[in-house]
């Protein structure tokens, strides 16, 4: 144990100590209470109470858009693959009914042409037969191409029109001749050459390359 004469010793230094602290003004041994913050304004915290009632809501509403978005994800996906697997194929409209259906009163009009010159021809009336696809050939080109036969055309003018497709041209043309042969050559058309115009004329009203 220290003798009683250092216990005494060592407290004299140490209160001589502390009194050399307190004087440092450096140290700063009392401190102030900060002042107490100033309340919120009556309007601002009645608003900041608004809040945190409806602030459950806020998350409530969170929450069930949120299960809204992944609801409606899962179903557009679910609605495509049903379209994939399970839904009937789509007939796209064919293009071209539109025009069977518009050409049908025309071939039945050249049928029934071609009924009555095949009865002209079966009483002999080979040249009859002839002229009447003549002249039904010069009202079709009038159907198709209107305007452009002018009055008084020969039936060779019509022939040199450009606006005719290549194979209707070609069956007018043997159609043409034979008429001519037979009116101003004076020969006499045969079932041979009633077969061969008869032929053109199908070639003539039923070529596809009338649009």
């Amino acid at each position: 144990m220290l003798p009683i004469a250092a216990v005494a010793q060592q407290t004299g230094t140490a209160q001589q100590k502390h009194a050399e602290l307190m004087q440092d003004k450096t140290l700063q041994f009392e401190f102030t209470q900060p002042d107490k913050p100033k309340p919120p304004p009556k309007g601002f915290a009645a608003l900041i109470k608004f809040f945190e009632f409806i602030a459950p809501l806020f998350k409530l509403v969170f929450w069930a858009g949120l299960v809204v978005l992944v609801v409606g994800f899962f179903w557009l996906v679910l609605r495509e693959l049903i379209k994939t697997k399970w839904a009937k194929p789509v007939k796209k409209p064919d293009a071209e009914k539109p025009q069977i259906q518009m050409a049908q009163p025309e071939q039945k009009a050249a049928k029934a042409l071609l009924e009555q010159a095949d009865q002209l021809a079966s009483n002999g009336r080979f040249s009859e037969a002839v002229h009447l696809l003549l002249f039904r050939s010069i009202e079709e080109i009038e159907r198709h191409l209107p305007g452009h036969i002018k009055r008084a055309q020969t039936s060779r003018e019509i022939e040199l029109l450009t606006s005719m497709p290549a194979q209707p041209r070609c069956g007018f043309e043997q159609i043409r001749l034979a008429v001519e042969r037979s009116f101003f050559g004076q020969k006499t058309i045969n079932a041979q050459n009633y077969q061969t115009c008869r032929a053109a004329y199908e070639n003539f009203a039923f070529s596809a390359e009338w649009k």
